[in-house]
């Protein structure tokens, strides 16, 4: 969708969960899109959330699983290498944790 008045353009709604936030693709004067999180207790995504949810910017794309990332507007699934990598890291926070809590 595009806003005339700010030249800006949103596109590409996705959340992980839908009541919690929505992320989308804004370009404002035509400079390269980035991705912006709207949240309905946010000041200043307050109102593209309500759009979001909306269906202004299209139908929200929701994730597929846990560990799939947006990459060249579609969700991806990671790689083998990318899921021991999450597992190792996410090892590691634990037993960090862990050693923090004795």
């Amino acid at each position: 969708m595009a806003n005339k008045e700010l030249e800006t353009v949103i596109k590409n709604p996705r959340s992980r969960d839908p009541s919690v936030s929505v992320d989308v693709d804004v370009s404002i004067r035509n400079a390269e899109f980035i991705s912006f999180t709207a949240m309905p207790t946010d000041i200043a995504g307050k109102g593209i959330y309500k759009r979001a949810i909306a269906g202004e910017y299209g139908a929200i794309s929701l994730i597929p699983a846990r560990d799939y990332y947006w990459s060249n507007s579609e969700w991806t699934a990671p790689t083998q290498e990318e899921l021991t990598r999450i597992a190792e890291g996410r090892k590691a926070t634990l037993m960090q944790e862990a050693s923090v809590a004795t």
